[in-house]
């Protein structure tokens, strides 16, 4: 009978260590960018025909990531995108309020809601500028997607932007008929609970400012903060840099940031019960370390 006992110990005395965002390993490489050609589309664009509306403060609403993925040693199965090239884990969610409006303050020590993730967290929307005609069908559609992908138990889950910035007025801004907008991705990986930014265009290169975000955050004082430097980049569990000019000078087309989590340390538990028989029905003490 103990040793059922036993089993239940092992299976609840057993769980991995952790440690803080700060100790994420970072790494740059390059990838060729691949845009999604299906998912669910989170947020979608608004043209001049119908809304003309700037959601640049919208969400896609609580979605399940479709597997559970562990975030400084706290496991999530939900997550909120917002249009502002960030999303949040679990069911806390940037309040759409304030002066500037939380979700594009973009500073991971000051944030609304923990956790975050931005691979390019700035002032953005989904706008395509109600263009028709020749050269103006955005391949993709301009929007906010995810996409979940892979088999038990290495599935990914890809959140992909396609957005517009604000120009130097702090108007807001739309690539034209035939430009590129700003294409990046997120991917979060099961099993490895690894997080990749993956880069395509950053229109803010031809002329538009942009004052971004780059990295992930627990709390207040537990991030990791980007500063991209001509396709490598640099990172501080000290300062957030919230004033990133974020071009394809400083991140060319196909850079991938890599933020892997300290690797998982399972313990051992042993257990010791009585020896010789013991009757159904009599106590018997179980020592589990």
């Amino acid at each position: 009978l103990w040793s059922l006992v036993i089993i239940a110990l092992l299976a609840f005395a057993t769980a991995p260590a952790f440690a803080a965002v700060s100790d994420y390993t970072f790494a740059t490489s390059n990838q060729t960018y691949t845009p999604l050609s299906s998912g669910t589309l989170l947020i979608p664009g608004t043209n001049q025909s119908t809304t003309g509306t700037f959601n640049d403060a919208a969400d896609g609403g609580l979605q399940p990531i479709g597997f559970d993925f562990c975030f400084d040693g706290v496991s999530h199965d939900q997550f909120t995108a917002y249009t502002g090239g960030v999303f949040t884990l679990g069911a806390n969610t940037l309040p759409s309020s304030g002066t500037p409006n939380s979700r594009y303050a973009n500073d991971l020590a000051t944030a609304a809601a923990y956790p975050v993730i931005a691979p390019w967290w700035d002032h953005q929307h989904t706008y395509d500028g109600g263009g028709s005609g020749s050269g103006c069908n955005f391949n993709p559609p301009i929007g906010v997607r995810s996409f979940l992908s892979g088999v038990v138990p290495t599935r990914t889950l890809t959140l992909e932007w396609n957005t517009q910035v604000v120009d130097t007025n702090g108007s807001f801004w739309w690539a034209g008929c035939g430009l590129t907008m700003n294409r990046y991705q997120a991917v979060i990986h099961e099993g490895t609970d690894d997080i990749e930014f993956r880069y395509g265009s950053l229109w803010a290169s031809s002329g538009q400012p942009t004052s971004s975000t780059m990295g992930l955050a627990a709390g207040a004082a537990n991030f990791l903060s980007a500063t991209p430097t001509g396709g490598t980049a640099t990172v501080s569990s000290v300062t957030s840099n919230n004033a990133i000019a974020a071009h394809v000078a400083q991140i060319p087309t196909g850079t991938v940031y890599t933020f892997q989590p300290p690797t998982k340390s399972p313990t051992t538990t042993t257990a010791t019960g009585p020896t010789g028989t013991t009757t159904y029905g009599e106590s018997a003490t179980i020592d589990a370390s």
